[in-house]
């Protein structure tokens, strides 16, 4: 057989490959949606009209290219192996060529990643079977309708052209979009924009006394007041935001990775949207997904998670056929190389979004930066050049974090964890970058004036600080203090620094008793930050998720933060470790030293609990349990982004 003859029948045996690729990605993607698969109404559905075009694009562009290669090397083979076998006319060597690639492309790459996973499924064994029988049907209609398959084959090889094509532009041009939506005539109100920095622990910036420069923080906190004792209400983002937008406690709000926020609490976004403001929410992380419901009331939002951009939207998970599983292990590779790139997204955005908002008010924006998160990726010019050249280097993204999933905090040590602290450094220098330019921002728009800036953060990071690292895991002061700033003209004072306790969701009554928004003050575990400083206020910090979502260490975690010091309990051991107030860094437990102490702040802890499960009853009262939505995509998504284990 000549050379260009074998070209032709190759060619079109992998068009009829990538048919059957596209046939079995509907079947997949339709099955999903029936069951219910999170993932899948997430991409199609759940973060705004652009993430629901970047996950199409994605789909077309992905599974084909991952089941072309395979078309292509079947196609090839059978031509070649066909030829060869005397007694075989055209036809019937058309036929084998056509059964061997629908044998492949549905079936051997509808397998799972893990063999045993098909018949411990049903849904799996089933799947397959589907698949396979989807490949029997194209190969009969091949046969029978001839002519018809030829044009199915050429829509799908020009369809595969288009996407790749569209893959191409997205990702190099379109990754960031934000629909921006008209204010009305009547305006409500002067701006609010709530900055909140992702994993930006309180002591590192030198704004509150750290040794990472951070002057456009303090060029906010000169326009305002700055609060050195803030606290969060969680260790973690997705029940901290939640406090954040309803003033609640953990407790009270019941926000996780699998409980949504209730309706029958109101946010801060819905009682402004009601006024008449225009709500903008800009996200970054997966773990904020429309199944927490924090997206509610918000009149735009978009979510450019750096787990998911790369992909243009697509996600998978480890039970998914070895079509997704290679997708998604593709698109890591898009994050490990370019990951710098898709981490500006967001900020790009944010500054862009800052110029949006007027000068005569009217807008509530939540921007939502994911810098200092992991993977620490700062620009080249806030990494010291030549400090560092080992395998930990910046380049790798967040392969060290699977190290320490795997073996430990421990199995990261000396230069390497040195290095790992240099690049969350490097990122919080990046961010105070980024605040610069919004305040450049506001200042030439005039908008600085009419507009209450908040900067804060959802948790911290421990850096090794007791042992550990990252964050969800405990609640030392290293994670749950985060910085806070707010400045709002003609209603704060210029330059004052609090040292007083307060918490995230205390911004919540703040904006509504300024704005003389009347509201249910009930639920809350906020103050405003209008109010005298309380010199005896006590703040609580918690951590509790779901008893699915057990991993090897302790998640049912409370601290209180009072007068006589700060007190953690592990619920789950009962632990408990007390600390004078002037040990800023929780270095030495003296809880036996001082057992008046320590008793008196567990029976505050004991009060807490008492007081927030009947204020649970009646503001959020509980269905019980779990409901089948706690997938396991979703536990996939948590362990993406480092939550489990």
């Amino acid at each position: 057989m000549k050379l260009r003859e074998i070209i032709k029948k190759t060619s079109r045996l992998t068009l009829f490959g990538i048919l059957a690729c596209y046939a079995y990605t509907a079947f997949y993607f339709t099955s999903h949606l029936v069951f219910g698969d999170s993932n899948i109404v997430w991409g199609l559905l759940g973060d705004g009209p652009h993430h629901a075009i970047l996950f199409i694009v994605g789909v077309l562009f992905l599974f084909p290219i991952i089941g072309a290669p395979a078309s292509f090397i079947t196609g090839l083979v059978s031509t070649l192996v066909t030829d060869r076998i005397k007694g075989l006319n055209e036809a019937r060597r058309e036929h084998i060529g056509l059964i061997a690639v629908a044998l492949v492309t549905t079936g051997v790459l509808g397998l799972p990643p893990i063999l045993g996973q098909l018949f411990g499924h049903l849904r799996t064994l089933l799947g397959l079977l589907v698949a396979l029988c989807i490949g029997a049907v194209l190969v009969f209609g091949a046969i029978k309708l001839p002519r018809i398959e030829l044009w199915a084959r050429r829509i799908a090889g020009g369809l595969l052209g288009l996407a790749t094509l569209l893959f191409t532009f997205f990702y190099l041009f379109a990754l960031g979009n934000f629909a921006y939506t008209e204010q009305s005539e009547n305006l409500p109100g002067p701006n609010v924009l709530i900055i909140l920095s992702d994993a930006h622990r309180a002591d590192i910036a030198s704004t509150f006394g750290g040794d990472v420069p951070t002057p456009n923080l303090d060029r906010l906190a000169a326009r305002g007041v700055r609060f050195n004792r803030c606290y969060s209400t969680s260790n973690w983002t997705v029940p901290a935001v939640a406090s954040l937008f309803t003033g609640t406690s953990h407790a009270v709000h019941g926000v996780d990775g699998f409980r949504p926020l209730s309706d029958t609490l109101p946010t801060l976004q819905g009682l402004l949207g009601r006024e008449g403001y225009r709500c903008w929410g800009l996200f970054c992380n997966t773990a904020i997904n429309p199944r927490t419901n924090l997206f509610a009331d918000f009149s735009t939002y978009a979510n450019y998670s750096i787990f998911r951009t790369p992909a243009l939207g697509v996600m998978s998970n480890k039970t998914g056929p070895l079509y997704a599983r290679y997708s998604f292990l593709l698109t890591r590779l898009f994050l490990r190389a370019d990951v710098q790139h898709i981490k500006t997204i967001t900020p790009e955005l944010a500054v862009e979004l800052s110029a949006q908002l007027r000068p005569a008010g009217g807008t509530f924006a939540y921007i939502h930066l994911y810098d200092p998160h992991l993977p620490y990726a700062p620009p080249d010019r806030f990494v010291p050049e030549g400090a560092y050249d080992g395998p930990m280097g910046r380049r790798l993204g967040n392969d060290f974090a699977g190290v320490i999933k795997r073996r430990g905090p421990d199995a990261i040590h000396g230069e390497d964890r040195r290095m790992i602290i240099e690049l969350y450094r490097g990122e919080v220098r990046y961010e105070d970058e980024i605040i610069g330019r919004i305040l450049d921002t506001l200042e030439e728009t005039g908008a600085i004036e009419n507009t209450a800036v908040f900067f804060v953060a959802d948790h911290g990071e421990e850096l090794w600080d007791h042992g550990d690292w990252g964050h969800g895991q405990t609640m030392y002061d290293e994670v749950v203090r985060v910085p806070l700033i707010a400045s709002w003209p003609g209603v704060l004072p210029e330059g004052k620094v609090r040292d007083d306790r307060v918490s995230i969701g205390d911004i919540f009554p703040t904006v509504l008793d300024t704005l003389g928004i009347v509201y249910d003050s009930g639920p809350l575990a906020a103050r405003s930050l209008l109010l005298p400083p309380d010199p005896e206020r006590v703040i609580f910090s918690e951590h509790n998720d779901p008893d699915l979502v057990r991993i090897d260490r302790p998640i049912h975690q409370i601290t209180v933060h009072a007068p006589e010091g700060s007190l953690i309990l592990d619920r789950d051991t009962g632990d408990v470790s007390y600390f004078l107030p002037e040990d800023v860094t929780q270095r030495r437990e003296v809880g036996d030293e001082y057992p008046e102490r320590r008793d008196y702040l567990l029976g505050l802890i004991e009060e807490y609990d008492a007081e927030q499960t009947a204020l649970c009853e009646v503001y959020n009262p509980r269905t019980g349990g779990l409901s089948a939505e706690a997938t396991a995509a979703q536990l996939e998504n948590l362990r993406a982004i480092g939550y489990l284990q």
